[in-house]
């Protein structure tokens, strides 16, 4: 019952949160940008045929991560190399 209780508060502030979003006409693509999206995911099926997608896609989200944890390590040794003390 308590939990009810606080479940429904919170949904309540989270449905008064989002009123104005509500309130906004639901989007679409145009009918272009979908015979697009549809094209490419023939074209990829194909290609799954010679090449792996996914084992390319996770090639390439390895390669990102990694790069992401490099610019991270550097950014964070440039931020203490600019404490004063640390100089």
């Amino acid at each position: 019952m308590i939990t009810d209780g606080i479940l429904y508060i919170i949904f309540g502030f989270v449905y008064i949160f989002t009123l104005p979003l509500r309130l906004l006409p639901d989007a679409t693509l145009p009918t272009d940008a979908m015979t697009g999206i549809s094209k490419m995911g023939e074209y990829l099926a194909n290609a799954n045929l010679v090449i792996p997608m996914s084992t390319l896609a996770t090639i390439i989200a390895s390669v990102i991560a990694i790069e992401a944890a490099i610019f991270t390590y550097k950014l964070i040794m440039w931020t203490i190399k600019r404490l004063p003390t640390q100089s």
